[in-house]
């Protein structure tokens, strides 16, 4: 999992801005996919992709 997210950064599949304070996954981390950099929160990474056992985290999209 990476954290160098940005402040306005959205998450890619519920698009929440990151540190909005009426994002209700505020207490999580984001991931960052691999292969096409979008962010994500953890929970809408896990639910949307995959992460390998590295903590590599690859999207939906891109393991399609």
């Amino acid at each position: 999992m990476s954290t160098a997210v940005n402040d306005s950064t959205p998450c890619h599949f519920c698009h929440v801005q990151y540190g909005d304070p009426s994002d209700p996954r505020i207490s999580e981390g984001w991931m960052k996919c691999c292969a096409c950099d979008v962010w994500v929160h953890q929970s809408c990474g896990l639910d949307q992709g995959v992460e390998d056992d590295d903590g590599t985290f690859t999207c939906v999209n891109c393991v399609a």
